[in-house]
């Protein structure tokens, strides 16, 4: 049974908690606040856009560190090798 954010938060007295990621998930999609209560998918749209982006940062972190090891390892192979 799919529930609009808006028939929530009149349920709990206009309170919803809403993790600090969601503000920054509709921010990044330009979508306000009261689209999001009004639009679930709008607002489920925001979230897995921010989770791709967040996914793809995370990815590009790792192989940037991955390239940093390899080229230490590298570096140390050759000092070796002229030692």
């Amino acid at each position: 049974m799919a529930v609009t954010l808006q028939a929530l938060a009149a349920r709990r007295g206009g309170n919803l908690f809403v993790p600090l990621v969601f503000r920054l998930a509709l921010r990044l999609e330009q979508v306000s606040w009261d689209e999001a209560l009004e639009d679930a998918p709008l607002a489920a749209h925001a979230l897995s856009s921010a989770q791709r982006l967040f996914a793809a940062l995370d990815a590009d972190e790792l192989a940037v560190t991955e390239r940093r090891r390899l080229d230490r390892a590298a570096s140390l192979a050759v000092a070796l090798a002229h030692a």
